[in-house]
């Protein structure tokens, strides 16, 4: 039997140790490698066991309830908007910090695919501002993009303080100056005669596959029912309202797509193509219960929720994994207030009064821009 067949003929492990062993003696001969003290690897448990109660392990500790007092913190990737919630954090409710060690892995990973996916559209036809790539160039370093006119991806165009070729992608902010609304478009996507919201969402694989089984009727019940996909839509519907106002140049915008990509496999993805209300009323509903809400902060009234009872907080979704469920239907034990709507349906029907007039006086004023 020659030596081919010897080796063919060895269980997997010994073939991959015959292996091992011809490369060291390779790069011995070639001077890349030298034998010293066998290093001996040993697995060590007890460093794995504490990274293991870092990764499980609580938040670093409490927000801190001042920095709530300003009205300048509502962003649309907060979404689905509690009222309730808004006016208990702000009374001096305590929130548990986001921050663990695997909600970091998580939303690290989705800020690199973020940015593979705004780049690799930035060759197509994503809309928007651009920075130069060039990481010492001065203008990349204070953020200034090459125009204050968002465009198509600059090609051939040179960045004026450093006279590079390349340019990333800088995404829109979008602002709503009385209720102190702030946040960042992914990307705007603009074609002949309309454009669409990119709305870029990461996930598992296994989860994403499922997803790919589900009909489209089922995903549309899940945009509007109260489920994690609620905040989504509203989150994205908030965005092609405030780009459409802000950008009057803009061809209609008509759809948001929701782009969701495997975290772990670049070829696994799915597009959703959703429509947006023509008539912006997504917002507008959305935007009367921010002032609603604000309205009755300044009288320290704590409106109505999505859930009014121990059932709705364990089956909606938007309840399920609220930071603040636990003092939701029992704010008494954990903050001062004068009012609660949830037990007085005359001051609930005043807030809804507010919220409606807003709502009405918001659609005049959008049409008129």
């Amino acid at each position: 039997m020659n030596l081919r067949k010897k080796i063919d003929n060895l269980p997997k492990k010994d073939w991959q140790a015959i292996q091992l062993q011809k490369s060291t003696k390779a790069m011995v001969r070639a001077g890349t490698m030298s034998i010293g003290v066998d290093p001996k690897p040993v697995r060590n448990k007890a460093l794995e066991k504490v990274w293991k109660s870092l990764q499980e392990g609580p938040g670093v500790g409490y927000s801190d309830p001042n920095r709530w007092t300003s009205k300048a913190d509502v962003r649309p990737s907060s979404f689905p908007f509690c009222p309730r919630e808004y006016v208990m954090v702000r009374l001096g409710l305590k929130m548990p910090d986001d921050f663990t060690v695997q909600s970091n892995h998580y939303t690290e990973i989705g800020k690199a695919l973020h940015y593979v996916v705004q780049n690799a559209f930035a060759r197509a036809n994503l809309w928007g501002l651009w920075l130069c790539a060039r990481p010492s160039c001065p203008d990349r370093l204070a953020a200034r993009p090459i125009s204050t006119t968002p465009s198509l991806y600059p090609e051939g165009e040179r960045c004026p303080a450093c006279n590079a070729y390349e340019f990333e992608y800088e995404e829109l902010t979008i602002y709503d100056p009385k209720i102190g609304l702030r946040g960042h478009v992914d990307g705007v996507l603009l074609y002949d005669d309309h454009a669409t919201i990119l709305e870029i969402k990461t996930m598992g694989d296994q989860k994403l596959k499922e997803l790919k089984k589900v009909k489209k009727e089922v995903i549309a019940q899940m945009l509007l029912a109260m489920s994690p996909w609620y905040g989504y839509w509203h989150q994205a519907s908030t965005y092609a309202t405030k780009v459409q106002q802000r950008y009057r140049s803009l061809p209609p915008i008509k759809a948001v797509e929701f782009f969701l990509q495997s975290r772990d496999d670049p070829k696994n993805f799915m597009v959703i193509s959703v429509p947006t209300p023509q008539d912006h009323e997504w917002y507008g509903d959305i935007r009367s219960r921010i002032v609603m809400a604000q309205e009755a902060l300044e009288y320290a009234v704590i409106p109505r929720g999505f859930g009014d009872d121990e059932l709705a907080l364990d089956s909606l979704g938007t309840c399920v994994w609220c930071k603040v469920k636990e003092a939701c239907l029992k704010p008494e034990k954990y903050i001062d207030f004068k009012y609660d709507a949830l037990h007085d349906d005359e001051l609930h029907t005043e807030l809804v009064t507010i919220q409606k007039k807003e709502k009405q006086k918001w659609a005049e004023l959008f049409k008129e821009t």
